[in-house]
């Protein structure tokens, strides 16, 4: 439930960007595209796995590491 709403929220914030930038670039699709392809597991995933490779080489240098 709070990722979908989330997910909206990031989607409305990007498309906001994009018609904000579309009226000052004029002609510019780069932030629509971007607003268009977003999806929250495309996000989180990549981070996701960056901290649990973190936290793998935090406990190893906390208690194996001797």
């Amino acid at each position: 439930m709070l990722t979908g709403a989330v997910d909206v929220v990031l989607e409305l914030a990007l498309r906001a960007a994009a018609a904000l930038l579309g009226r000052v670039l004029h002609g510019r699709d780069a932030m629509e595209e971007l607003a268009a392809a977003w999806t929250w597991s495309a996000a989180v995933w990549p981070a996701v796995g960056l901290l649990a490779v973190a936290l793998l080489v935090g406990l190893w240098t906390a208690f194996w590491d001797d």
